[in-house]
């Protein structure tokens, strides 16, 4: 990871030393946690205050794959970013603006949490921190549930899965790839069996 830059190393720990909790104003499947406008608040005092600010531009690579990958600058005029920060967008169709919208929401309102280490509160535990209800979400879980309900689903059964799972669907975008493109593989094959 590349050294930060001093100015913006300082503005970093004074804002997080005088750092409130967030505001959980979103619902979710199973928790509350902080929309982006939420953090946004607490980033613009972290500007106001300590002359500090993010932006998270999008970055595609020589194989056609895309990152989040932020930069944080100062009012100093210096700025930093790390490759290791970088949070890769995986969307099965690109050009499917909801989904690649969504995937972008996911990824920066966390990488804002881990960046500015932002928090809903004083965890007493390392585990009981904001995580929108998906920590401790089974994913193999649900894909082996899902895998065996699509193998045997007639195209009503098919359709009533994939609109009973749309919320967990979107979400293993990001937070489970590897069951995501599991699944979605199973889906897809099952539904061009119908044709």
């Amino acid at each position: 990871m590349t050294q930060m830059p001093e100015a913006i190393a300082t503005a970093l720990v004074a804002f997080q030393a005088k750092n409130s909790a967030m505001t959980l104003d979103k619902r979710g499947n199973r928790s509350q946690y902080a929309s982006i406008g939420s953090m946004m608040t607490l980033v613009k005092k972290a500007a106001v205050d300590h002359g500090l600010g993010i932006s998270f531009p999008v970055r595609r690579t020589e194989n056609n794959e895309y990152f989040i990958s932020p930069v944080i600058v100062h009012s100093s005029g210096v700025s930093w970013s790390s490759p290791d920060l970088a949070w890769p967008l995986i969307v099965d169709d690109m050009t499917h603006c909801q989904k690649l919208g969504s995937a972008m929401s996911y990824g920066r309102r966390y990488l804002l949490q881990g960046i500015l280490g932002l928090a809903a509160g004083i965890a007493e535990l390392d585990d009981d921190d904001d995580d929108d209800g998906e920590a401790n979400f089974d994913w193999k879980g649900w894909a082996d549930q899902s895998l065996a309900i699509i193998k045997t689903a007639n195209k009503a059964q098919l359709h009533k899965w994939d609109t009973d799972n749309t919320e967990i669907i979107k979400q293993a975008e990001t937070a489970a790839p590897d069951v995501y493109n599991t699944v979605g593989i199973e889906y897809h094959n099952k539904l061009e069996s119908f044709k």
